[in-house]
């Protein structure tokens, strides 16, 4: 958790926004199908490339509404971004090793506190005086409970049950919610592009959530 951080925002830096975002989380169900096979010797299934790449391509569209390709991507912005989609694919490895003798909230609660605990020596080379305020604390806790907390006990839920692979392939839906929340609560507008990015993201994950 706490590599992802490190890589994802060195990422951003780097690439920008929209390169970085969409390398870190269009590589990361390909890093954890790899790791998903080699550790938890779960193959994936045919469906779950040609559903994969649905998505993936889907979320590139999605995410390049409105992005100038003027300036190039740095290899070293490329790789800290691989970096932080590997991160958080074996953040999923040892989130399904803790539910073999832990319950959600628990394998939660270990995989989050350790990340933040290599992350707790930054508190002093940055300015938290925002923290003091109340609008701050509120920000804060909604952060760490509604924003990471919750979710990720309901991403251990999940990952107990179903392959690794299939799991992050399913997570693209976080774009996809990310901008219809646009939609619906900011009144934002969407592109033909962006609907066909939305298009291809429903049908990769209708293709992968079929039943046999």
């Amino acid at each position: 958790m706490a590599g992802f951080q490190f890589f994802f925002f060195a990422a951003v830096k780097l690439t920008g926004v929209s390169v970085g975002t969409m390398v870190a989380i269009g590589s990361a169900p390909l890093w954890a199908g790899l790791l998903g096979y080699f550790v938890y010797k779960e193959p994936p299934e045919k469906m779950w490339y040609f559903s994969t790449i649905l998505a993936v391509v889907g979320c590139f569209f999605l995410s390049m509404e409105g992005v100038s390709f003027q300036a190039e991507a740095s290899f070293l912005g490329i790789f800290m971004a691989l970096g932080a989609a590997f991160s958080y694919a074996v953040c999923g490895i040892g989130l399904k090793g803790l539910r073999l003798s832990h319950g959600p909230v628990e394998s939660a609660a270990i995989t989050l506190c350790g990340g933040a605990l290599f992350l707790i020596p930054l508190l002093f080379l940055f300015n938290i005086s925002w923290l003091s305020e109340w609008k701050g604390v509120g920000v804060a806790l909604h952060l760490g409970i509604v924003a990471t907390a919750l979710p990720y006990v309901l991403f251990s839920i999940g990952i107990a049950w179903i392959p690794v692979a299939k799991v992050y392939t399913l997570s693209l839906t976080e774009p996809l919610t990310a901008c219809l929340l646009g939609v619906f609560l900011l009144g934002e507008r969407l592109s033909m592009l962006s609907f066909f990015g939305i298009f291809l993201i429903f049908i990769g994950l209708a293709l992968l959530s079929r039943k046999k």
